[in-house]
């Protein structure tokens, strides 16, 4: 129970950060991980009504916070974090939505390469000052 615990929770965060990051494979380490989380919590919830051990109550605060954030990232729309996070750079969203939509094509991928570089010039820019 608790390899597979560990398992789920590791698989939950490496879909989070996957997320955070715009890191492709984010999705499915998401559902691997909640589903994981929900067979950890069926078997926790069976073992602590026999035991009553801390362990349990331990175990259950991981998968909240952990599962709670995956569904939360899972109910969101797509793009809705890339939205949030470059909000402040609608030529690199652009782009990005444009990229997306046809991975095969390596310029709208230069493309996003070249508005990634703007925006990081900017930012050095505005911190040199």
């Amino acid at each position: 129970g608790a390899i597979l615990t560990g398992l789920a929770l590791s698989s939950t965060l490496v879909g989070i950060l996957f997320t955070l990051m715009s890191f492709p494979g984010a999705f499915s380490n998401l559902i691997l991980g909640t589903v994981g989380l929900t067979v950890a919590l069926l078997v926790g919830l069976i073992k602590y009504s026999k035991s009553k051990s801390a362990y349990y109550t331990n175990i259950f605060k991981r998968i909240a916070i952990c599962g709670g954030i995956a569904l939360v990232l899972l109910v969101l729309p797509k793009n809705a974090w890339q939205d949030f996070k470059y909000r402040d750079y609608p030529a690199l969203l652009e782009a990005m939505k444009e990229a997306r939509a046809h991975p095969e094509n390596p310029e709208l991928w230069e493309k996003v390469q070249d508005e990634r570089d703007k925006m990081n010039l900017k930012n050095l820019d505005q911190e040199t000052k």
